[in-house]
């Protein structure tokens, strides 16, 4: 793709290169599959609770749909141009090159789509707009690390020196934040994510499996099905089944204090809803009403209206084989 002709405003490190005209949205997933964006770069670092580098490589290597855009991702996408407006009324910026793809000029392969570039008081820089719903304390110590990560990736792509990040917190409350380039965390950032495009998704290697959540999601979704047969383990599985063992045995411990710790409890507080301790609530044991549909009695008395609504679900259980088993199989 080739630079745009008619940009009047050259990037220090970055060239725009799209949209051209007529770019479709299946266009710009093309042009971003072709390497990592702003909003994967804290996920190939293992720093973001959505996505994870397994995730990031599965993606980019297509063997992955692209992730479908959630409800609050549309409505962030539909406020967008309104918040762009709001920044620049509350701040005097002058903001131009909305919805810019951009690649670094050094190694094209680390990119990103810009919801604008911003003139403040003389100083270009990088606008990233974001809307929050101001309920899960994200946003209450100011910009969430995963969402700096995406601006540090858009100053290493533009090289522009500051960020602005304009957020719209519940609907109605608004407020920007800058940020400053740093060097050193962007030579960090672009030696990890040069080394991931280069060894991973290159050469069709996946990265290591991590602790993250994102990554079970991705392998229970990636490896659906079982079929017959064995694998062996490298050797170092044996301490890995052995902590997970050990894991799970403390879980089952804790699990059977609980249950005796809310018994004491529940001795305690007898026909009372409420225990205090010096006076103030410390515990309450109150009513609950849970509506649920009785399958038992609809499979009984409407067999096929059951049937019909009957959703079936398939998912594959790792389970622990007994440990004297394994351990006498190679002689341990």
């Amino acid at each position: 793709m080739r630079e745009v002709a008619d940009d009047p405003d050259q990037l220090p490190a970055g060239r725009i290169v799209g949209p051209p005209p007529g770019a479709t949205g299946a266009d710009w997933l093309d042009w971003r599959q072709r390497g990592i964006g702003a909003s994967e770069a804290a996920a190939v670092l293992g720093l973001s609770s959505w996505g994870s580098p397994w995730t990031v490589w599965l993606a980019k290597t297509g063997q992955t749909s692209p992730r479908m855009p959630s409800r609050a991702m549309k409505w962030g996408s539909r406020l967008e141009a309104a918040i762009v407006d709001a920044f620049g009324e509350e701040t005097g910026a002058e903001v131009t090159h909305r919805q810019a793809w951009v690649e670094w000029r050094t190694r094209p392969e680390l990119r990103a789509t810009l919801d604008g570039i911003a003139t403040r008081d003389g100083t270009r820089g990088v606008l990233e707009v974001k809307t929050t719903n101001g309920r899960d304390g994200a946003w209450d110590d100011g910009v969430p690390v995963s969402v700096q990560l995406q601006v540090q990736h858009q100053m290493i792509v533009t090289g522009l020196p500051v960020a602005w990040v304009a957020c719209l917190s519940g609907g109605q409350d608004f407020a920007e934040y800058e940020l400053e380039a740093d060097s050193a965390v962007q030579s960090a950032m672009a030696e990890i994510e040069l080394r991931f495009w280069r060894e991973h998704v290159r050469r069709m290697e996946p990265p290591p499996v991590d602790s993250s959540e994102p990554t079970g999601l991705a392998l229970r979704a990636f490896y659906p099905e079982a079929r017959a047969g064995s694998v062996d383990l490298p050797t170092e599985a044996a301490s890995v089944i052995e902590e997970l063992q050990e894991v799970k045995d403390q879980i089952r411990a804790a699990k059977a204090r609980e249950v005796a710790l809310d018994n004491l409890l529940m001795g305690w507080l007898g026909e009372h809803d409420t225990g205090t301790l010096g006076g103030r609530p410390a515990v309450t044991w109150r009513p609950t009403v849970t509506r649920r549909v009785d399958l038992n009695a609809l499979r009984k008395e409407l067999p096929d209206v059951a049937e019909r609504y009957t959703l079936e679900s398939r998912s594959r259980t790792l389970r622990l084989v007994g440990k004297r088993q394994w351990r006498d199989s190679d002689g341990g």
